[in-house]
């Protein structure tokens, strides 16, 4: 049937794949755009096909605006509503399907999102690959595909224990995808279970996955909690450094101060501490003026033992002069100086009771001796309280 009969063309609106006019439709007088398709098979066959993918799958707000479809041998043609803006029939075919792929793939990126939100990671990723396969040059379905991938294979790592690896893929899916706030949530849980495992014996380690769980979300209450327990430990190793390097300075051993410095900066490059101790410890030191110089202790080594060597030399001197003097005093320890002198009575049996029979104490002969010396000495009382001894003469007589 011609459409000469239901409608009066008004006006050609354009010309393309198909000639747009506007028209009258006869039985209710309502004005229409009539599109009457190329005489060129190709082409005409081409966008009639499109409309009748259309007709049969509308956009997802479901207002078409096709009247008619009428794929007649002689003459097709296609009756829209008044279309505006309107260029040509091709155009506006495009744009209605861009419409319902963009709403397909909406609806794909839905159920990822659906499977994500109870867990089932593995059913999200076989979701997106279902839809990368129906829109392969969709970037946006490539990426979640490619997170979600790696976001299942370093969770399985992490759960068997590899850490380092399941870390490495959980960080590079979220590369992928920085949008996804489970993949975000996911890595961040994964980096705190990895610190608390470690924090009594790697603590080190453990600060750095606290550090990058924060700067994925400066408020996670889980992560403020392990820094604060990370910093007593970060407290008590940089306290240790310090007191080691100043030890170390101390003894002269600069190089070995330093060394103990930089092992605190490898951890904690910031620390105001230990970056001003090595710029101490890195200047020139000045030269001593009267103040004990960093090798004094080796010094006093050196004298210790040079004065064992003259203790040595001079212990048999010592002795031969505490013999000299026992054999001189001995006449001043005889029973009748003994008892002039005012010394204890005699014992039982008529002898004189000396304290030590052998001569004088070690103690009279002064403390400049040395015990060796002063144990073989005399025993009469040389202290200076003591009653001063009769002359020789007046012994004698």
């Amino acid at each position: 049937m011609s459409f000469y009969s239901q409608y009066e063309l008004v006006r050609l609106i354009c010309h393309g794949g198909a000639k747009t006019f506007e028209a009258k439709q006869l039985a209710s007088n309502r004005v229409v755009f009539l599109h009457l398709f190329d005489e060129d098979p190709a082409v005409r066959d081409s966008l009639l096909e499109k409309v009748s993918f259309l007709v049969t799958n509308p956009p997802a707000s479901g207002l078409l605006p096709i009247l008619d479809v009428v794929r007649s041998s002689e003459s097709p043609y296609v009756v829209t509503e008044v279309l505006d803006p309107f260029t040509n029939l091709e155009d506006w075919v495009e744009a209605q399907y861009r419409e319902i792929d963009q709403a397909d793939r909406s609806r794909w990126r839905e159920q990822i999102d659906s499977r994500l939100s109870t867990g089932d990671e593995e059913g999200a990723l076989d979701v997106a690959r279902d839809a990368l396969a129906e829109h392969p040059e969709d970037n946006d379905l490539r990426q979640a595909e490619q997170a979600l991938d790696r976001l299942c294979r370093g969770r399985k790592l992490c759960a068997e224990g590899s850490e380092e690896e399941g870390l490495a893929l959980l960080s590079q899916a979220h590369r992928i995808d920085e949008a996804n706030q489970h993949v975000r949530r996911a890595l961040t849980a994964c980096l705190l279970d990895a610190a608390e495992k470690v924090i009594d014996s790697h603590w080190g380690a453990a600060d750095q996955h606290v550090q990058e769980a924060l700067r994925l979300d400066p408020s996670h209450e889980r992560a403020q909690a392990l820094l604060e327990r990370i910093g007593h430990k970060r407290e008590e190793f940089i306290c240790w450094c310090l007191t080691q390097a100043h030890r170390l300075q101390g003894q002269g051993d600069r190089a070995g101060a330093i060394a103990v410095v930089e092992q605190g900066l490898a951890s904690y490059s910031t620390d105001q501490r230990l970056l001003d101790l090595k710029a101490s410890l890195r200047k020139k030191p000045e030269p001593s003026r009267g103040r004990p110089s960093s090798k004094i202790p080796g010094k006093v080594d050196s004298l210790r033992r040079r004065v064992e060597e003259l203790k040595d030399k001079l212990e048999p001197k010592l002795s031969q002069l505490a013999a000299y003097l026992r054999d001189r005093l001995a006449p001043a320890c005889s029973p009748a100086s003994a008892g002039a002198s005012g010394l204890a009575p005699a014992g039982a049996g008529g002898h004189p009771h000396h304290p030590h029979r052998d001569g004088c104490r070690a103690g009279d002969l002064g403390s400049g001796f040395p015990a060796a010396a002063r144990g073989r000495g005399c025993s009469a009382d040389l202290s200076r309280d003591r009653p001063s001894r009769p002359s020789r003469s007046n012994h004698h007589h």
